[in-house]
Formats: structure tokens, C-alpha cells, sequence
């Protein structure tokens, strides 16, 4: 009866050591060091354990862009607005480094959170995905990131990161899709799509 429960309680902790990350339909208001809160008033812990550097990497497709620039237009009045409500949402999240590929859209996407958080927007390659992901994984232990991409590229490094192909391209329409990848200490991943 006693080792059945010292084995219940040993259970129990492996269970509330990681948190889970659950999935929700409302879009998210703030994110904070540990925890995302939903709009609907609902929160939940991310799945990060207490003394370990877990590695957190934010992924977005830049914000809604102006029909007329050609390849490289500026966001829309909405698109702004987005990339604002970026930075509300992710400015206590203690993000150590941003990374944008040379695009307007994506540099204003992530402009805002950069000014207010006094850091600079480090460049990546977009045709350069898997190494990107390894770069990351390498050097960024412990840290929080922001990563402005596209349509294509967003779940590409997503999946990238991740190892698998969990997340499809985004539709043309779609800008509100967050991703977030955390990396435990010991290696272990978990990948979510949320909305903002």
C-alpha cells in the first residue's frame, strides 16, 4: 500500500512538472514569461520547467500587406495594426533576439516590438530554412525569439524546428497565426499554432 503510494505521487509529479500548452480557439491578449492568456479569459502555462533554459521561439507571417509595392510592399493601416498588437501581446515575454528576412513587411512586423523592447532586427535567409533551424537550436539555449517570415516560410521553420511536418503552409488570406516552439533542456520539443 505504501510503495503504490509513493508510485501515485511520483506520477503526479512527472505530470505537473511539464506543463501543457493547451490549444484555444480564442485569440491571445498577452504572453508573459511562463504563461499565454487568451482573450476569452482563459490562460495557460507554456510548457516550460522551473530552473531549466528552455529555449522559446516565436514564429509569425508578417502582418496584412498593400496590394501596390511589388515585391516588396508596406503593410496596410491593418497590417500596423497587427504588428502592434504583436508587441502588446509578446512585450513581457522577455524576448532576447528578433530575426526578420529583409522584407518590409516583415522588418514593420516586428519593428514595433524591437522599439519597445530597445533591441535590434537580426536578418535571416528565407531560402535557407534548415539552416536557420539548426542556427537556432544551436546557438539560442535558454533564449526567447521572435521570427517575422512569410506564408511559406513561417511553417516551414516551424516544422523545421520541430522535426516533422506538423504545420501546413498558411493561406494567402491568413496573418493570424502565431507559432510557438519551446525546447527543453533535454532536447524534447513541442510545437503550437495559436491566433493573435
Amino acid at each position: 500500500m505504501k510503495l503504490s503510494r509513493i508510485f501515485l505521487c511520483l506520477l503526479l509529479f512527472v505530470a505537473c512538472a511539464t506543463p501543457k500548452l493547451i490549444e484555444s480557439t480564442s485569440p491571445i491578449s498577452k504572453i508573459d514569461k511562463y504563461k499565454v492568456f487568451f482573450s476569452d479569459g482563459k490562460n495557460n502555462l507554456l510548457p516550460i520547467k522551473k530552473g531549466e533554459e528552455t529555449t522559446v521561439i516565436y514564429l509569425v507571417r508578417h502582418a496584412e500587406k498593400a496590394k501596390e509595392g511589388g515585391r516588396d510592399p508596406l503593410l496596410t493601416k491593418e497590417g500596423m495594426e497587427r504588428a502592434e498588437r504583436l508587441k502588446d501581446i509578446l512585450f513581457n515575454a522577455n524576448i532576447d533576439e528578433i530575426y526578420s528576412t529583409d522584407y518590409k513587411r516583415t522588418q514593420l512586423t516586428a519593428a514595433p516590438l524591437a522599439t519597445a523592447i530597445g533591441t535590434s532586427i537580426q536578418s535571416y535567409n528565407p531560402r535557407e530554412l534548415k539552416a536557420f533551424a539548426d542556427q537556432l537550436k544551436a546557438k539560442s539555449k535558454g533564449k526567447r525569439i521572435l521570427v517575422s517570415g512569410h506564408s511559406n516560410t513561417t511553417p516551414t521553420l516551424t516544422n523545421a524546428l520541430l522535426g516533422e511536418e506538423k504545420f501546413p503552409m498558411l493561406d494567402e488570406t491568413q496573418y493570424d497565426h502565431l507559432f510557438v516552439v519551446t525546447i527543453a533542456q533535454d532536447g524534447k520539443l513541442k510545437g503550437m499554432d495559436l491566433r493573435y
